[in-house]
């Protein structure tokens, strides 16, 4: 019943520390020259069942998890790896209204309220703020003295806050209170959500002046961004994010990213909520592994995308997104990474 949110550092055996500008946090390395930083989705329910999403696979999804802590393996390797929360503004009934607040701190009317356990409440909610901008605040706190590389990861609606925060951290470079690093040279987008805008059902008059829509506003981001030297990732893996007359399928913005379709076939196809929690816990674990082989008409043409692929891999992959999807064709029924391949095919 008390609200938090914000950015904590994870260590080894999914150990975490909350964010604090007054005192130095044990798993922040300032001297890392690389940090990822994951945001979460759409958490209805999720505050009445003390549950918080963290890197162990089993606690995420106790029906399919592996018991694997998927950030152990980024902190061997060095990074620092971090996560923003904000459950308690997205634990809401409808995906929509915890949507409005990524964009605005008004919100489709309710505003930033968030989730206690015998309600709503807005005693202490930021004034004023939406998700993107305390996402933004927080990474400019955490980093502003920092001097590696950043990447973001956001899985479902929090492709969303990930892609407008990369955006807002773009401005900030741009009018001198963040330096350049601070610009994510990378951004993931694991099975991510847009909401289909419709008349009177989904307005989303909660975006900014003259955005046409989520989905569309994405495909801006990612154009403008990309052409800044950000990368894109985008990683499907359930039909949860494409239903008919729910969702926006966002094709543009699939072709416009290293696109991949991962089928987590050890998941019961009927299964669409447990391939949909796949996606993140995948690309966190696939960090220790090569990049997958990847064919094209029979022939080797390099490597499919991974969280270990280089930004040079990932940008190569972006090239051929306009025509070519990267599809698994072995390794869909094991969550062991170093089994997949993948086939570029045509859209």
């Amino acid at each position: 019943n008390t609200l938090d949110y914000g950015l904590y550092w994870f260590g080894p055996g999914n150990r975490f520390e909350k964010h604090s500008k007054e005192t130095p946090n044990k798993y922040f390395d300032k001297e890392s020259p690389n940090t990822v930083i994951y945001t979460h989705g759409w958490e209805a329910n999720r505050i009445n069942e003390n549950y918080r999403e963290t890197f162990n696979y089993t606690l995420n999804d106790s029906r399919n998890g592996i018991d694997i802590d998927t950030a152990d393996e980024w902190l061997r390797r060095g990074w620092n790896v971090g996560v923003f929360y904000w459950d308690q503004f997205s634990d809401e009934l409808s995906p929509l209204v915890a949507e409005a607040k990524i964009y605005s701190a008004d919100g489709d009317g309710k505003g930033m309220r968030w989730r206690t356990q015998s309600g709503f409440s807005t005693a202490g909610s930021p004034s004023g703020k939406s998700i993107v901008d305390l996402f933004t605040d927080a990474i400019e706190e955490a980093l502003l003295a920092y001097a590696g590389r950043l990447r973001l990861v956001g899985h479902s609606l929090g492709s969303q806050v990930v892609l407008e925060t990369s955006k807002a951290l773009a401005l900030r470079v741009d009018s001198g209170l963040l330096p350049p690093n601070l610009l994510p040279s990378r951004v993931a987008l694991m099975d991510p959500y847009f909401s289909l805008k419709l008349p009177f059902v989904n307005p989303q008059d909660y975006l900014p002046a003259g955005a046409e829509s989520t989905g569309k506003l994405a495909v801006q981001t990612v154009q403008a961004l990309s052409a800044r030297g950000v990368v894109f990732e985008l990683w499907k893996t359930s039909p949860l994010t494409q239903l008919f007359g729910v969702c926006d399928p966002n094709i543009e913005v699939n072709q416009l990213c290293a696109f991949v379709e991962r089928y987590p076939d050890w998941i019961g196809m009927s299964d669409w909520q447990g391939r949909h929690i796949a996606a993140p816990n995948l690309y966190f674990n696939s960090i220790g592994f090569p990049p997958p082989p990847t064919s094209r008409k029979g022939s080797s043409s390099g490597s499919g995308p991974s969280a270990s692929s280089t930004d040079e891999e990932i940008r190569e992959l972006m090239s051929l997104s306009s025509r070519w999807k990267t599809v698994q064709v072995e390794g869909m029924y094991s969550f062991d990474i170093s089994e997949d391949r993948f086939d570029l095919v045509p859209w």
